[in-house]
């Protein structure tokens, strides 16, 4: 996935296989940009508390605003983690609600109580 970026238009989600595709390379790039912003985050606040601040408050509000800035990636990278999961959670409710439909048969649907004869 480091040679090239997975587009959406890419993604065929009128099959089974372009869905799978899809989640599953949604899932992987947002869990890599997650990890790209929480480092982004905490570098950016270390970069910022190197500022030099008020001298009598011995550089305490320099830091203090600097996590206040840095924590605005690190809201951006818990959101790439929350669309990660996401993406995890659509391929598998999908496989569960259509299983019938796509041919799983592991944890196959419950049987229903009652069946409609239309022979009889």
């Amino acid at each position: 996935m480091a040679d090239k970026i997975f587009e959406l238009d890419e993604a065929e989600i009128t099959t089974t296989q372009g869905l799978h595709k899809l989640c599953d390379h949604g899932r992987r790039a947002s869990f890599q940009l997650a990890t790209q912003l929480a480092i982004a985050a905490e570098d950016l606040q270390a970069a910022l508390a190197e500022i030099q601040g008020n001298p009598l408050l011995l550089g305490v509000d320099s830091r203090a605003r600097g996590r206040i800035v840095a924590a605005h990636l690190g809201h951006a990278a818990d959101l790439e983690r929350e669309a990660a999961i996401a993406f995890s959670r659509t391929w598998h409710s999908f496989a569960r609600h259509f299983q019938a439909e796509i041919g799983h048969t592991a944890g196959a649907a419950k049987k229903p109580r009652r069946v409609f004869n239309f022979e009889a």
